[in-house]
């Protein structure tokens, strides 16, 4: 398909220069959503705006000589339009540029090499078979191709002119470059067919490679326990066991996709478990000194495997090599800390025998 999008004057012209149907529209939001960017050249938009002042002038000489118009009711209040073409032409572009034009990439002529063009002309190669000047797709053509092959891109090409367009793409200089395409319906069906396959890419890599770079970052984030269950004795940083990190749950969305520079950013959301040793006082046990007037010591500890369970939610950079995404970056946004609480203990042991703490599993 390419990640650029070329259209010919001729995909404006069958459309009678009108950019408000669902085809263009469609277009326009795969441009703006990044899944392809539209290239521009000056000669087609010269070529467009004098087709446009040509088909005004036809259209207004037709309605002035068909004196039956003017028995419709209103036709006075288009009258004052058809009198001034320039102003109606104006009208028809400012639309082209306002829903399109003004999302393109002007590919400037200065791309093109005259030596390679005039070696076309020459050699009777398209555009210029069976003795033919088509200098302004010649030059078109070949600072495209030159545009193309310098910055690493594809260029479909929309144009219903098969017998020149289409016979420039199949040329081997240009075959590996350029991708022709009859109408813009064709494309956007190939558009559909293959952004929803590169999605699916996308979201096949997050799937697998997630957990081990969700780990890296999940190793930075800080584990505390419930000071409810602390003491001036206690060890207040669990010991987590990362190598027990289950992803329980993972939700993806591709919330920027930019085809010409083959990246992606997603969301990913989901339920995470993991499990920590915890070592502290039980407060419960206190040792109470009269004559200190408080607690200076424990009688017991309480020890255990702490299965926590959180819900989290990141955000994911891609990128493409060759014909595989691979994770460039991850970041989580929630959550920063994790809290530990006591109540959620699996397994309790006492100092020496590992026997089954008295202490309840709803202890909170």
């Amino acid at each position: 398909m390419g990640n650029y999008v070329f259209l010919d004057t001729q995909v404006f012209e069958s459309c009678n220069f009108s950019v408000k149907n669902k085809f263009f529209q469609k277009l326009a939001e795969h441009i703006n959503s990044g899944e392809i960017s539209l290239a521009i050249s000056s000669v087609v938009t010269n070529e467009i705006n004098k087709h446009i002042k040509s088909h005004v002038k036809q259209l207004t000489n037709a309605i002035q000589a068909n004196k039956i118009f003017y028995t419709i009711p209103g036709a006075e209040n288009i009258e004052p339009i058809l009198k001034n073409n320039k102003d109606l032409a104006a009208q028809i572009w400012d639309e082209i540029e306002k829903n399109l034009y003004h999302l393109g990439e002007e590919v400037a002529l200065s791309h093109s090499n005259p030596e390679e063009v005039f070696d076309d002309y020459f050699s009777a190669r398209f555009p210029f078979q069976g003795g033919k000047t088509e200098f302004p797709d010649a030059f078109v053509a070949n600072s495209l191709l030159n545009w193309a092959k310098n910055n690493g891109h594809k260029v479909a090409i929309v144009s219903g002119n098969t017998k020149d367009w289409g016979k420039i793409c199949e040329r081997d200089e240009y075959k590996n470059s350029f991708a022709f395409y009859k109408t813009l319906p064709a494309l956007l069906d190939t558009i559909t067919s293959i952004i929803a396959q590169e999605r699916t890419m996308i979201k096949d890599c997050v799937q697998n490679s997630f957990i081990n770079e969700f780990l890296k970052q999940f190793n930075d984030l800080v584990v505390t326990i419930d000071p409810d269950k602390l003491s001036w004795d206690d060890f207040s940083e669990p010991d987590v066991d990362y190598k027990s990190l289950n992803i329980l749950k993972m939700d993806t969305d591709i919330i920027d996709y930019d085809n010409a520079n083959n990246t992606a950013e997603i969301s990913v959301s989901g339920l995470f478990s993991f499990k920590s040793h915890i070592d502290i006082d039980d407060i419960d046990s206190g040792i109470y000194d009269s004559e200190e007037k408080g607690i200076i010591g424990y009688w017991d500890r309480l020890r255990g495997t702490v299965e926590a369970k959180r819900e989290f939610s990141c955000i994911v950079t891609v990128h493409k090599e060759g014909e595989e995404y691979k994770i460039d970056f991850l970041e989580i946004d929630s959550p920063r800390s994790i809290e530990l609480s006591w109540g959620n203990c699996s397994e309790y042991y006492d100092d020496d025998n590992f026997i089954p703490d008295p202490v309840s599993m709803d202890d909170e």
